[in-house]
């Protein structure tokens, strides 16, 4: 959960932006196919981009108010349906009290590295986001506070 805290902090300041561009996006994660929203303001500078995945049992529309705030922020925003969740459901749909949720839950943690590996694919090919000030370990291990 650490981690998923820690990959929401922003990498930069924001930059005056226009409206962003919203992209829906498919990516592995394992045999799963995440599907997400990047939304990506205009900008004449590297922006800042956070990782936002959905709540227990939600799905990444959850987030849509955040990600325009984010937008009229100049602030980049990847929106990701976790497995299971929202339309990632190629292997299967998470129903509270169904079923146990630890085979979906247990290697969700691969779902965030797909999350931050399209982003650094996306910004090798665009040059959109500023270098990460600290790395994921640095992050992981750092207190988080209230």
């Amino acid at each position: 959960m650490a981690v998923l805290r820690a990959l929401m902090i922003l990498a930069a300041m924001s930059v005056s932006a226009g409206f962003a561009a919203e992209t829906t996006v498919r990516l592995p994660s394992g045999d799963w196919l995440l599907v997400g929203d990047l939304s990506v303001p205009e900008s004449n500078g590297p922006l800042p981009v956070v990782l936002m995945f959905n709540r227990a049992a939600g799905d990444r529309t959850d987030y849509e108010a955040m990600a325009r705030a984010l937008d009229e922020r100049g602030i980049a925003s990847l929106r990701l349906d976790l497995r299971g969740h929202g339309e990632s459901t190629n292997l299967g749909t998470f129903v509270p009290g169904e079923q146990n949720p630890h085979p979906m839950i247990r290697d969700a943690e691969q779902d965030v590295v797909a999350a931050v590996e399209y982003i650094k694919a996306d910004d090798r090919q665009n040059r959109r986001y500023p270098p990460p000030e600290q790395s994921p370990a640095e992050l992981r291990d750092r207190p988080l506070s209230p």
